[in-house]
């Protein structure tokens, strides 16, 4: 083959050829800079990344609390009047020692006349059912507790369960089941959504309740002081649960 150029060498490589170009990157120079982006990336989300881990650390994250499955119905025992209601309802929140304090609370003698109270929120806003409920079934003969405004209490009550409900948020699917007749022909109903047989899936109280029975069995209780924003009962007592007492 005769060379393209007059002056141009046999053995020389041809010019007109595609030749081999240089990579506008390395790998090394990319691994460098995958790296360098990491850097940044850390320093400017550093505080939501380690608040991010430390709600995983203290169980505060919501895919690291264990849950149940449980299906909603009308509960019979809660929907009674009288003696057998007031039953029921006392036995939603754990009995104290002493039958004049408030359920579901637990008090720590910080001297000899003065007790301070501390509990978890879900049996704060069960306290605060239970008091709505006996205002409007016994009104003013209904005693919430000592030395409280009820008119006071039952507004306190009825913000705090709003709020109660409104963080939970429970986003399940409630389906109407509106009544058919005879013929098997659907019945308007204009309210027939009630939530019966629908399928929930809520947090498993059953680690809270057994710490709330150890702390109820201590003989010396010290009040827990506040480490962490949102602390929760099962992860503060899990990392310090010397900060409770004994």
């Amino acid at each position: 083959m005769a060379p393209s150029h007059p002056y141009q060498r046999l053995d020389a490589p041809d010019q007109t050829s595609s030749t081999h170009r240089k990579p506008l990157i390395t790998p090394c120079q990319l691994i460098s800079l995958l790296f360098t982006l990491l850097f940044l990336m850390l320093v400017i989300f550093q505080a939501q990344i380690l608040s991010v881990f430390a709600k995983i650390h203290f169980g505060q994250c919501s895919c690291a609390q264990p849950t149940r499955t449980e299906t909603f119905h009308e509960r019979e025992e809660l929907m009674k009047f009288g003696e057998e209601g007031d039953k029921a309802w006392r036995a939603l929140l754990p009995a104290n020692k002493e039958p004049d304090m408030w359920e579901g609370v637990i008090f720590v003698a910080l001297n000899e006349t003065y007790r301070l109270p501390y509990g978890v929120s879900y049996l704060h806003a069960l306290h605060c059912l239970g008091a709505v409920r006996k205002t409007l079934l016994y009104g003013d003969s209904g005693r919430l507790q000592h030395n409280v405004d009820k008119q006071h209490h039952v507004g306190h009550c009825l913000s705090y369960v709003a709020q109660h409900v409104l963080c939970s948020a429970d986003d399940t699917i409630e389906r109407a089941s509106p009544p058919k007749d005879a013929a098997g022909n659907y019945i308007h109903q204009a309210d027939g959504i009630e939530g019966k047989g629908e399928i929930h899936r809520c947090r498993d109280r059953s680690k809270t309740e057994e710490i709330l029975g150890k702390l109820r069995a201590m003989e010396t209780l010290k009040y827990p002081g506040k480490k962490g924003e949102a602390d929760t009962l099962d992860a503060l007592y899990e990392e310090c649960p010397e900060c409770f007492g004994e």
